[in-house]
């Protein structure tokens, strides 16, 4: 009886749900940046050189946050988040139609992540926020504004695949909402 309930008990302990730390970065969108988002024909020609985002959060691992029971459950990152979101900056500019470039830039465009989180409440909803800034090859500040974005879906409790998805999809609204920013596109084209 005793070796049973040893037994029962090592079941369980296997099947108990992992602990969502330390995990990788993993960009997984169920959503696409859309036509609404894509440059415009007068300023295709601009050279984009996306500079490293400074992480001004607080815990710079953090990501998000199961409260669906006491106490919540955290969920980790061991990957660089501010790397993370400047890569997808770069990947979301270029696919708009934009030209992104290493060096020979005309404009310079960087700044803070200042949201990347996930709270789930029986749902997934994520928050993403960016202040960006655009400045001139010689380091002129041009433009400063911020852009959010976010995300909201179901699944199933605590997994990572739903983390990477609201994540990914709030990425991918904030690229629009700041493509869509009359100020954002002035100053990409010099007329700020």
């Amino acid at each position: 009886m005793r070796c049973a309930y040893l037994l029962f008990v090592l079941l369980l302990a296997g099947c108990a749900t992992p602990r969502l730390e330390g995990l990788p970065l993993v960009w997984k969108p169920t959503s696409n940046l859309g036509s609404t988002g894509l440059a415009q024909a007068d300023i295709r020609a601009i050279k984009i050189r996306v500079a490293p985002l400074a992480d001004t959060r607080q815990n710079a691992s953090w990501i998000g946050e199961n409260r669906e029971t006491s106490p919540a459950r955290k969920v980790t990152t061991r990957d660089d988040v501010a790397v993370f979101v400047t890569e997808r900056v770069k990947m979301l500019l270029a696919n708009a139609g934009y030209s992104v470039v290493n060096s020979g830039e005309t404009v310079v465009v960087g700044g803070e992540l200042k949201q990347f989180f996930v709270s789930e409440t029986g749902t997934y909803e994520s928050q993403v926020r960016l202040l960006v800034t655009i400045a001139d090859p010689a380091g002129t500040l041009r433009w400063s504004g911020t852009t959010e974005g976010s995300a909201k879906r179901f699944g199933i409790s605590y997994k990572a695949d739903n983390y990477y998805e609201v994540l990914s999809d709030g990425m991918i609204e904030a690229a629009s909402s700041l493509l869509k920013d009359d100020g954002f596109q002035k100053a990409l084209a010099g007329k700020s």
